[in-house]
């Protein structure tokens, strides 16, 4: 039987992993990224040194430090993260790589299918990539507001990826979303603030999203709605920023 101890010392070496991930990948500390932490660590169990691994719609590679001893390999389009092209392995689209059948040992893909035409034809490509038993992980945009336009072309419920991941041959071991719609509405309004993803909209309606932002940092409320959501249990998959999912190619 654990001891409480030993219950202290696993969620100690949980935070440091969060606070790690966060440093390094330089996302925020909001439950959603929180969210990716703890998948990306479950992940990063399942992928063993000397790994094959490929990062689809890489961007600036955030990946890459958390792969120092495996093969890692980084792909993407290069139409809005043109600085971080010299650290990619090749460019191209996701629908059809260079790479040969059941290549990975792993695969990587963030924040990506919402920006494809055909988001189906690119799991069909990570799938073929993929070596039999290989581990994918996957965030894509739900309850986010529209950005990189005009490549911004859809966004995938729960059921959906259920769906096209069933009809591809893989095993899901985790879906879920990656914080309550609480955080979902804050993080809409502070994009209204920031005006990324609702330029038309008139003044006025950013001047209270505006000053939404500024009374919740004054009072508190930020934390206020982060601490609730902490625990994920306020209906994580009614309207997530994002879908998690882990799974494997059987």
């Amino acid at each position: 039987m654990a001891k409480p101890s030993d219950l202290r010392n696993l969620l100690d070496k949980q935070k440091v992993f969060v606070e790690q991930f966060l440093k390094t990948t330089g996302y925020t500390d909001r439950p959603c990224y929180r969210a990716l932490s703890d998948f990306s660590r479950e992940f990063l169990a399942k992928t063993p040194p000397g790994s094959t691994v490929i990062d689809f719609a890489a961007g600036h590679c955030l990946w890459e430090p958390f792969f120092a001893d495996c093969r890692y390999l980084a792909f993407d389009l290069g139409v809005s993260n043109v600085p971080a092209r010299p650290h990619w392995s090749w460019v191209g689209d996701v629908y059809h790589t260079p790479l040969r059948n059941a290549t990975a040992d792993s695969v990587i893909c963030m924040s990506t299918l919402g920006h494809l035409a055909y988001p189906q034809r690119a799991l069909s490509e990570i799938h073929r990539v993929l070596k039999p038993g290989g581990h994918f992980l996957m965030m894509s945009e739900f309850g986010k507001a529209g950005h990189h336009e005009p490549h911004d072309y859809c966004r995938l419920s729960d059921h959906a990826l259920q769906t096209y991941l069933d009809e591809l041959g893989f095993d899901i071991l985790r879906l879920e979303g990656s914080n309550s719609f609480l955080t979902t509405i804050f993080d809409l309004i502070e994009n209204c603030w920031w005006k990324t993803g609702f330029e038309d909209l008139k003044s006025p309606l950013r001047w209270f999203a505006g000053l939404f932002m500024r009374l919740s940092l004054r009072f508190g409320l930020i934390k206020l709605l982060y601490g609730l959501d902490r625990g994920r249990s306020l209906g994580k998959n009614l309207m997530p920023v994002y879908f998690l999912t882990l799974a494997r190619k059987k």
